[in-house]
């Protein structure tokens, strides 16, 4: 396991560094002892080795596009002890060269899902608690739900109270032994941000012998500043060899430095990283000391840019969590292939599915039981429906929301090449864009030809043998991606080519000026699905007049659609969908029974029809109408009843009388491997048919108009434990070596406190914001200080003992046996 996807746990800490006091001679009075504890330590939530500092300045240039709402008005919503005011907004500084304590972060947020400082699991013996697992994965996110058998209690340790968890992890098979002890909670300032880490440590052995560990200490320092320092072995990478992370940190409000020690698989191999820091109120000095080169970067500490990156939803009349009183997913047990497993029914946008570790589909027919419920928690069945379709709805936007940020667009777009007097035409005009015809990673292009009375299959290879043209394919490589081999094709007067281009690409809108570019995409993680492109690929693109084109921006989906030339006008729309599942089909369908594709062809175009049997496997789904010229070429052909098997987007629907219904559907089909566009649902018996368990819908909110940057700017959010419909800048981050710009903070959208939002659906009820974890981001300083001085940073021995804490086996026996669920995902379970 290595930084980047470590298992869903942890890992141990020395017992040490707790506080004690001594006291000098001389007569003392008898006191009574102090009276017995009786609830636990807190441990924090964010876990950084730069502190946020006493005073955040941020400049102009640099200061990040707040939203403008309302201010919170004096309602019962605001009032002390409501869940809207006692949810606490963490802050936190987010340097990503030296951020390898985000793991104490994520295993402590585990540990406070189990309660185990209340008053009442206070030496009540072992009791088990289902725990949400969610850590970063690079630019995304995963979440996995474990069983902890925890056992909570108060000691005494040198004198001073100590809060003993040991806890039990269940994890792919095997038990992971965990110990933490707690004599000091941590200190949190009133901005969200903590002052200190309190006193803990924290050990666990990923097997028996101990031989993989993972140990955490945090102390406070002579002069108040936070002491952290981690110490891992375990396996990881892709050739399974055991690697090693160490860390340290010294920190307070005003300066700090550390070091850091670890294996880095950010780009899909292991390199082994080290780097050092320090920090004033003004600067940060990273040293960057392997790989080699060395080099040294300064960032601006008063010029910081604030990204809030997780939201809270309220009752705007209560204060209450909405999370409370909606279901948008609870943990469920299920036995596989004689194992028993935990998984997670949740919801994706409106889509419900059933998460496991590992990613992969839960088989149809697997019984499973609701984990949130405790001994009576009921059981389903699970069903899985190939293929999504979605009606989009929309609301206005910009072209300015676009604005430098590649986006990725699919398509499904078809041409005719013909070959006539010595040069490639289409519709009688020279064709010149071959770019375009080259697959890549997440778009495919088939090419399919006729010459000389034979069958063509084709390829356009920019780098073939013989230089860039058409090559026989082959589809034998058991993917999508069009293989060329053999001699270059050379046509003659006469051949014909029909060209399908499908999947996705990405363009990028620079401006008024400069137009739109096609992306080159050299490579494309499939973990975190973030592409990684050519620097030097960029190509002119030029949106169809009049053709809609879906754009997604990770969190936000757009419609954008040229409806001018010059000087060049744009309609653009923000996109929310609506899937169809088992039980709203006749809603989300109504009237509709042709779907056809934008510039539909009475020929070449295939048309299609939406298919809804429920209690039937794989019973919603699109099929073939009728079958087209184009689609009649294909290899092998589809049949009229065939399930369309391939993504078809901005579907037009159409009546029983052929009369547009100025509807658009989306229809997401799982490629080969995958399972995104797969819907799975729970449903129990009943009769003959299924009544189906479904998810609440996400809390569709009504427009959300807002200022940015002195522009207006509506949103159209989601809601459903996690805000949609906000732009997700973590890829444009990765592409700037994780450094702030202008370009991105320009465009960055933070909804604050308080900000009232209406019930788009029942404009009867209210909600506010509340954002919950607001990263910050320091930009690169105009000038270096050099007064900054990295000589305790680079004078850390990661190999002294005194720095880094060993491991000690805490000694925990066998898992203790417990039946009865009393948490599940940090809620006490009814």
């Amino acid at each position: 396991m290595t930084r980047i996807w470590i298992t869903p746990l942890m890992a141990g800490v020395i017992a040490g560094g707790l506080v004690s006091c001594g006291g000098g001679g001389g007569a003392t009075a008898v006191q009574a002892p102090p009276a017995a504890r009786t609830t636990g330590f807190a441990v924090p939530t964010e876990v950084s080795p730069v502190s946020t500092g006493a005073v955040q300045v941020q400049s102009a240039r640099f200061r990040p596009a707040l939203a403008q709402g309302a201010a919170l008005r004096a309602m019962a919503a605001a009032d002390p002890g409501t869940d809207y005011s006692n949810a606490q907004t963490v802050r936190f500084v987010s340097e990503h060269a030296i951020d390898q304590f985000s793991i104490i972060e994520t295993i402590l947020n585990a540990v406070s899902q189990t309660h185990y400082a209340d008053a009442e699991n206070i030496g009540a013996g072992p009791y088990k608690s289902i725990v949400s697992w969610q850590q970063n994965n690079g630019d995304g996110q995963s979440k996995t739900v474990q069983t902890w058998i925890v056992d909570s209690s108060i000691i005494q340790e040198a004198g001073h109270d100590v809060n003993l968890v040991n806890a039990w992890i269940e994890d792919s098979g095997r038990v992971i032994r965990a110990q933490f002890k707690i004599s000091a909670s941590a200190a949190q300032a009133a901005d969200g941000s903590y002052l200190d880490y309190g006193v803990w440590t924290l050990e666990v052995k990923f097997d028996q012998a101990g031989s993989q560990y993972f140990v955490a200490q945090a102390s406070i320092g002579a002069s108040g500043e936070a002491v952290v320092a981690i110490n891992e072995y375990q396996q990881g990478g892709g050739n399974n060899t055991f690697q090693t992370t160490q860390a340290v940190m010294h920190k307070s409000a005003t300066a700090g430095y550390g070091m850091v020690f670890y294996p880095d698989q950010s780009d899909n191999s292991t390199v082994q990283t080290t780097a050092s820091y320090v920090y004033n109120a003004s600067q940060l000095l990273v040293h960057h000391m392997l790989p080699a080169p060395s080099r040294k970067t300064w960032q601006d500490r008063t010029a910081s840019v604030e990204i809030a990156s997780q939201y809270g939803l309220y009752d705007s009349v209560t204060g209450a969590d909405v999370m409370t009183s909606h279901s948008f997913g609870f943990p469920v047990l299920f036995t596989l292939d004689g194992v028993d497993q935990y998984g997670y029914y949740g919801a994706n946008q409106g889509a419900d599915q059933v998460w496991i570790n590992g990613g992969a589909l839960i088989p149809d027919g697997t019984a499973v039981t609701r984990q949130d419920q405790g001994a009576s928690g009921a059981s389903y069945l699970t069903a899985s429906f190939n293929g999504t379709l979605a009606k989009r709805t929309y609301i206005a936007g910009t072209i300015g929301d676009l604005l430098n940020i590649p986006v990725q667009t699919f398509v499904n777009i078809q041409k005719q090449l013909t070959y006539t007097g010595g040069q490639w035409t289409e519709d009688g005009a020279a064709f010149t864009d071959f770019g375009s015809l080259a697959s890549q990673p997440q778009k495919w292009v088939w090419i399919n030809g006729w010459a000389s009375g034979q069958p063509l299959t084709l390829c356009y290879d920019p780098l073939g043998a013989s230089g860039p043209g058409f090559y026989p394919a082959s589809m034998n490589n058991g993917s999508m991606m069009p293989v060329p081999g053999g001699a270059r094709y050379a046509p003659v007067e006469g051949d014909q080519l029909w060209v399908n281009i499908g999947g996705s690409i990405y363009i990028e809108y620079k401006g008024v000026d400069a137009g739109w570019v096609r992306k080159s995409v050299a490579s494309f993680n499939q973990t975190n699905w973030t592409p990684t492109f050519d620097p030097n690929g960029d190509t002119p693109f030029t949106l169809g007049l009049g053709t809609q084109y879906s754009i997604s921006n990770q969190g936000g989906n757009f419609v954008v659609t040229q409806t001018a030339l010059s000087p060049a006008a744009y309609s653009v729309q923000m996109e929310v969908q609506a899937p169809v599942n088992p039980v709203n089909v006749a809603d989300v369908i109504g009237t509709a029974v042709v779907f056809k594709p934008q510039n539909y062809d009475a020929v070449q175009s295939s048309t299609y029809r939406f298919i809804s049997d429920p209690a039937a496997a794989n019973g919603l789904k699109l099929v073939y109408l009728t079958v087209g010229a184009q689609d009649a070429k294909a290899s092998p052909a589809p049949n009229v009843g065939d399930v369309v098997s391939q993504g078809q987007y901005s579907l037009e629907a159409f009546d029983g009388q052929n009369q547009d219904l100025g509807l658009q559907y989306d229809w997401n089909y799982p490629s080969s491997g995958n399972t995104m566009g797969i819907q799975t649902f729970l449903y129990t018996a009943a009769g003959t048919g299924r009544a189906y368990h479904l998810l609440d819908n996400p809390i569709q909110l009504a427009p959300l108009d807002l200022t940015v940057n002195g522009s207006p700017r509506t949103l159209s959010l989601q809601f459903d434990g996690w805000m949609h419909g906000l732009p997700d800048y973590s890829s444009d981050l990765a592409m700037d070596d994780y450094t702030i710009t202008s370009a991105i903070s320009d465009k960055i959208i933070n909804i604050p406190a308080g900000t009232p939002v209406t019930d788009q659906v029942d404009p009867s009820k209210s909600y506010l914001i509340k954002p919950l974890r607001i990263g910050v981001y320091l930009p690169v300083a105009a000038s270096p200080d050099l007064s900054l001085d990295l000589t305790a940073a680079d004078g850390l021995d990661l190999n002294d003992p005194a720095v880094i804490p060993g491991f000690v086996d805490n000694g925990l026996g066998a898992e203790p046996s417990v039946s009865v669920v009393k948490y599940s995902d940090g809620v006490k379970v009814q």
